[in-house]
């Protein structure tokens, strides 16, 4: 076991003993490399026409000079509520001549996966180079059925209309860093990152009388 750094407190903190008036030391230990992590889970909940699902997993390890983390999940859900909307006429009397009935059902669904990944390297004891990225792919499609009815003097008159809607989007952020510890305990950080985003929407619109 070797001695990482040495802390130095001038004054005491909400979490010292009383004791600690002139200070602390603190001496920070090296950890030793974690063993190999896994971890896969599986959600999934449902209720009056909805259900949604997730399917995540993480794996991870490291060395003296060197770790990386892949994680994931998948994803996805769907709900189709319907509504329904009642209109009547009447005349002075009170007496119905038209009455109209409006039925709406949407079927959404939203599939998707989500990719991330850091990978780090200890160059030297000075220097740490890491790189991350993300990678995110969905689809959103929601359809939209309506049906109305009127009726008016004896007459029926049925109309459709649909609604189409998706989207698909996908974006890739990628991340070097590199890290170089300073004499004075302070640290050089250097980014470099970049985000893509792209997003294709589709609308489809339909009447049928």
């Amino acid at each position: 076991v070797h001695v990482e750094r040495i802390e130095i407190m001038p004054s005491a903190t909400a979490d010292m003993s009383t004791q600690a008036i002139a200070g602390s030391i603190n001496i920070v230990m090296q950890k030793r490399p974690t063993n190999l992590s896994r971890d896969v889970r599986l959600q999934h909940q449902f209720g009056a026409g909805e259900a949604l699902s997730n399917l995540s997993f993480q794996y991870a390890d490291k060395s003296e000079l060197s770790s990386y983390q892949l994680k994931g999940e998948i994803f996805g859900g769907h709900f189709t509520p319907t509504n329904h909307i009642d209109l009547k006429q009447s005349d002075a009397f009170g007496i119905n001549t038209a009455e109209e009935r409006t039925s709406s059902r949407r079927r959404m669904s939203y599939p998707g996966t989500n990719l991330t990944s850091r990978f780090t390297w200890n160059l030297d004891s000075e220097n740490t180079l890491a790189l991350s990225t993300r990678l995110f792919y969905q689809t959103v499609r929601s359809q939209t059925d309506l049906h109305t009815t009127h009726r008016e003097r004896k007459q029926t008159t049925l109309s459709k209309e649909q609604d189409i809607n998706e989207d698909v989007r996908r974006s890739f952020t990628p991340k070097l860093s590199w890290t170089r510890a300073l004499a004075d305990q302070s640290k050089l950080v250097f980014n470099l990152s970049g985000d893509i985003f792209l997003l294709n929407v589709h609308r489809e619109d339909s009447n049928f009388d």
